[in-house]
């Protein structure tokens, strides 16, 4: 069922790591909302991670509307707000500038 909930729910999915963040922060390209598809992750992939014991989880966050996040999300998945709004971008970028820069980071809304 996690699968199916997975594949169902995520509009976009991206492995994001912190230190890509901070480089497009310092960096901003012509299109800084684009994704280099090396950092997209599917699914099917995302869910076998979630669901491996051996492997390293993702921080795993939400950014779209509460009412989306109330009715089912991904299990273990952290809320942070909706991502176009600036108060979802600053708890965004609050939530991860802690973080070791190696930390992986699946961002979805949906």
């Amino acid at each position: 069922m996690r699968n199916s909930f997975i594949a169902f729910a995520v509009i976009i999915l991206a492995l994001v790591r912190v230190a890509d963040v901070h480089a497009r922060q310092s960096k901003p390209s012509a299109d800084a909302h684009a994704i280099d598809s090396a950092h997209l992750i599917n699914p099917e992939d995302l869910a076998k991670l979630l669901q491996s014991p051996k492997a390293e989880k993702p921080l795993v966050l939400m950014v779209g509307f509460r009412v989306l996040y109330a009715q089912g999300h991904i299990p273990g998945a952290e809320y942070i707000g909706p991502g176009s709004e600036e108060r979802g971008i600053q708890a965004l970028r609050k939530r991860v500038e802690a973080l070791p820069r190696k930390k992986s980071i699946v961002i979805y809304c949906g």
